[in-house]
């Protein structure tokens, strides 16, 4: 007869493997005191087989599995509640706090709250789970899980009424598969998640299995400039920021969330000389090395040496099935101007005048606001990002302005359709020109040749819709590649009034300036990020140290190029030789094979912190990589192309698209593909002067021209 083995007998075993370690040999004819005598070691590997090997035969098989799954479950649930009871009690983020992100928080549904406090149990559980019985104990024992503790309990909302429009959550989109590319869904992975536990512990060095290099010991060797290439299309400061809005409408990372929800923690003590030691959970505080190079110059007396980062919160897989981290991306995965119209129906709705199809604004048209103080910001976007940097909130006012130009024009084709229809028909032609501008965007800063396969030819069609593709935006793309974007961001911008003359200068760190400069210096300000030439490769000092500083005594902000790296870690991303050899078909064997791809003075920077050619995170390598013809190397553009093949064929509603829910005709078509972003630019502001690509730096190859306004939406006359 089989008996079910107690859990203290399966503890000793988890002590023997610990004592004997996972990878080598206990000292020969060594021996561990035991009560029944003397026990010769054994590899871990031999431990471990006996451990499992009793696990499934000494015991009333698979009951006694999910006996043993439900106490770490329950065990998870304690600890749970606990940091839930101790909140309280931690030190919470303020806004002069150093390096915090604190911004980027928001409130969450409650629905999402429920989740999130039930995926942090179950991570926690695997973990327990991991430290007994190796890194695919919980994947092989998911099944005793029941589905009510794996699964979302976030309702889904019923179809639209009418399906020849996107849902503002983007769900429904895919009609097999309504939760792809929905907000509060996980972020996708191009490659399996890489955690040193299987689960969500970051990734180790592959020497010693080691710490990596800190993400600020690690940037501080790629804050260099060792290129050689010049883009083909020099950009500017407005189409950086065009960027930004882009990945904005891709993705919201949410830092941990804790049990009773609100402003999260910090992760350093109160004069940030030390991270405190033990980490809060959800902590991992990035500290500054000695000597930094930039707390050196700050002050003689600067003893700082922490950052504070809080790392992503988990959500649930959308199959339900149990795994590593996922970490949960709060908007909609798909290019549908979410940061215009919103991500949930309260705030659409919320944006909406419910008159003729036309949104709510101000009466300078910045955006609407929701209080009266001259002196302060409280507008109101689709998404709440547009108030941490005013350059970001121009366009977001930009589209804002346009609906409200489209709108009255189909009324007057149109007059029998009501609110609805009018917002609707408004809503889609708006992305559609957005979606254009989008195309046009990937061939200055991803390559002319890698994305011409997305740009139409004459008004035809670009393909058909494929209902087999998840159009989710991946970790890779939005937490890797759009980051390292953030190298093209200028120090400052000008203001040039219509006599081209500059009139104000004001620096990226520059916290006393908010969207309300946009209500007098709106055209002014377009000028100038017009006429600012980008950043090519290299980090700025403002963005590697003073990105929101928030006024503290050392007028020190986020390191956001350190927090970028770690972010890559903190979402389990494979390190970057692994996409070198996907995108290259090159095996790795040695630094000198990133020379197809990277210049030599930057391999040697890696290597001077890197223990390991297989260490370099991918963000670093990304980064360093020759940038000869765009604004990304080899491996950056193939990780945009891969993302945009997916981001377009896998969108129901995409502009150029045929074969979805409610396709452009050929005419219609052509309106949007002869609306360029120039125009797009004219028709919103009062310039009369724009360069012919409004992407681009003007230049002899692209010269100013004067402005042409509006569009001509004849197509659109008499529809149903």
């Amino acid at each position: 007869m089989r008996m079910a083995l107690p859990l203290t007998a399966l503890i000793k075993a988890k002590n023997i493997i610990e004592k004997c370690g996972e990878k080598s040999l206990c000292p020969d004819h060594s021996s561990l005191n035991h009560s029944s005598g003397e026990v010769f070691s054994k590899s871990a590997a031999m431990i471990r087989f006996i451990f499992l090997s009793i696990l499934f035969r000494a015991t009333i098989g698979q009951s006694f599995h999910c006996r043993f799954i439900q106490h770490a479950y329950d065990k998870a649930v304690q600890n749970s509640e606990f940091l839930g009871a101790n909140d309280s009690d931690l030190k919470r983020v303020r806004s002069d706090d150093i390096g915090n992100n604190y911004f980027a928080q928001q409130p969450t549904p409650p629905d999402a709250d429920v989740d999130f406090n039930r995926t942090t149990t179950l991570l926690m559980a695997g973990q327990l789970l991991s430290s007994i019985g190796g890194r695919n104990t919980l994947n092989r024992l998911a099944s005793c899980i029941p589905l009510d503790k794996r699964c979302s309990t976030m309702p889904m909302e019923k179809p639209p009424t009418d399906p020849r429009f996107r849902t503002i959550t983007g769900a429904w989109n895919n009609l097999k598969n309504p939760k792809w590319g929905k907000s509060y869904t996980p972020y996708g992975h191009l490659l399996t998640a890489n955690f040193a536990d299987g689960i969500s512990e970051i990734r180790k060095s592959v020497v010693g299995q080691a710490d990596l290099p800190g993400a600020r010991v690690a940037t501080n060797a790629i804050n260099k400039d060792p290129f050689k290439c010049t883009p083909d299309f020099p950009a500017n400061l407005l189409s950086v920021m065009f960027g930004q809005l882009m990945a904005h409408d891709h993705g919201m990372r949410q830092m941990y969330q804790s049990k009773e929800g609100g402003p999260t923690r910090t992760c350093c003590n109160e004069d940030y000389s030390a991270a405190l030691s033990p980490q809060p959970f959800g902590c991992h505080a990035i500290e500054y090395p000695e000597n930094d190079p930039f707390l050196s110059d700050a002050s003689p007396n600067c003893n700082i040496r922490c950052m504070n980062y809080i790392r992503s919160q988990a959500t649930f897989s959308n199959d339900c099935r149990v795994g590593s981290f996922q970490a949960v991306n709060l908007v909609s995965h798909y290019l549908d101007l979410s940061p215009v119209y919103g991500n949930t129906e309260e705030i659409a709705r919320e944006l909406r005048t419910f008159q003729d199809g036309l949104l709510k604004n101000n009466k300078n048209k910045v955006l609407p606001e929701t209080c009266d103080d001259p002196n302060q910001d409280c507008y109101l976007t689709g998404d709440f990002r547009a108030t941490a940097i005013f350059f970001l909130g121009l366009l977001q006012s930009m589209y804002h302005r346009f609906h409200n130009v489209v709108a009255p024009q189909l009324k007057v084709l149109n007059p029998k359709w009501d609110d609805e229809r009018l917002y609707q028909e408004t809503r889609r032609i708006v992305i559609a020109c957005y979606q254009n501008h989008v195309i046009d965007w990937l061939r200055v800063f991803s390559g002319d040749a890698e994305t011409r396969r997305f740009r139409p030819v004459g008004n035809n069609y670009l393909g058909r819709y494929n209902d087999k593709v998840d159009a989710s935006s991946t970790a890779e793309f939005s937490h890797c590649v759009f980051r390292v974007y953030h190298s093209n961001l200028a120090d400052k911008v000008h203001f040039i009034d219509g006599n081209n003359t500059i009139v104000r200068t004001i620096n990226l760190d520059d916290n006393d300036v908010g969207l309300k400069t946009l209500e007098t210096d709106y055209d002014s300000l377009t000028r100038g990020m017009l006429s600012t030439p980008s950043g090519h490769a290299s980090f700025t000092p403002t963005v590697r140290n003073k990105m929101f500083n928030n006024d503290n005594k050392f007028h020190l902000g986020l390191d956001l190029i350190s927090t970028d790296l770690f972010v890559g870690r903190d979402l389990g991303l494979q390190p970057f030789h692994v996409y070198f050899e996907q995108c290259t078909g090159k095996k790795v064997r040695s630094w000198d094979d990133f020379k197809v791809t990277m210049p030599a003075e930057a391999i040697a920077d890696l290597r001077s912190v890197y223990k390991s050619v297989y260490d370099v995170d991918a963000f670093a390598g990304v980064a360093l990589e020759e940038k000869c013809d765009s604004y990304l190397g080899t491996v950056g553009k193939c990780l945009v192309v891969s993302q945009y093949q997916r981001t377009i064929s896998g969108d129901r509603f995409f502009y150029s698209l045929s074969g979805g829910a409610y396709p452009f005709t050929r005419n219609q078509l052509g309106t949007i593909y002869k609306f360029s972003f120039a125009n797009f630019i004219c028709t919103v502001t009062g310039l009369d002067q724009i360069p012919a690509s409004a992407f681009e730096f003007p230049t002899s190859r692209n010269p100013m021209v004067a402005c042409q306004r509006g569009i001509d939406l004849s197509a659109w006359r008499g529809l149903r």
